[in-house]
């Protein structure tokens, strides 16, 4: 096994397993006579919940993390009144950074839809300035 895949093997554990697992890697490099990778790996802490969620989301999402750090940042732009590189629809935007957000958050395409309808209902008459 090579470093990298061990390491990707320890990232997907939840941090409750963590050790379980890092312990089970390092005997079976060390039966396998790599002991280098071995040191490495059991140097190796397990992440706190906040870090392990976040590699996650980033590990298996990371098209929806794009979306949502790029409707971070339309949300920015027009609360500043930054119009610049904005859509001409300046009007749609924090629309679509809050879809965007809400379909990061909820679960599930149904859920997913709920939250467009929803807010394409509560976005009647508004407007960036």
């Amino acid at each position: 096994m090579t470093l990298a895949e061990a390491l990707a093997r320890l990232a997907a554990v939840p941090p409750k397993l963590f050790t379980r697992e890092r312990r089970s890697l390092v005997e079976a490099m060390r039966a396998a006579g790599d002991s280098k990778t071995a040191r490495v790996v059991q140097a190796r802490r397990a992440p706190t919940i906040p870090v392990w969620v976040a590699n996650r989301l980033a590990r298996e999402h990371a098209k929806s993390l794009d979306d949502l750090i790029a409707a971070a940042n339309h949300l920015k732009a027009a609360s500043s009144g930054d119009t610049k590189g904005l859509a001409t629809s300046r009007r749609s935007w924090p629309l679509i950074a809050l879809r965007s957000i809400a379909s990061w958050i909820t679960a599930g395409p149904s859920s997913m839809r709920q939250a467009s309808r929803t807010s394409r209902r509560s976005s009647r008459g508004w407007s960036v300035r």
